[in-house]
């Protein structure tokens, strides 16, 4: 089971590492002032598995007017792509 909740300060150092660990270095770096530099309209949810509440992905996402929400990016760790 999975649980998708807001990143929040709980999340941000296990999330980070889970980037770093598959994305490498320089995306963790980009994800960070991502995240620093966060706009009213943009969210990034975080996917914890239950067992071990450890991050396995995420997505960012940007409201749009009208209640609309735009899918920017999402992410699964490799080894659980296709579950």
């Amino acid at each position: 089971m999975v649980r998708v909740t807001n990143l929040t300060n709980e999340h941000l150092e296990n999330f980070l590492q889970m980037i770093e660990t598959h994305e490498g270095k320089e995306r963790k770096i980009e994800l960070q002032t991502a995240l620093n530099n966060l706009k009213d309209n943009e969210d990034y949810l975080v996917c914890i598995d239950c067992e071990s509440g450890l991050p396995i992905g995420y997505s960012k996402t940007t409201t749009l007017t009208h209640g609309l929400i735009k899918l920017d990016y999402i992410y699964v760790i490799p080894t659980l792509r296709r579950e």
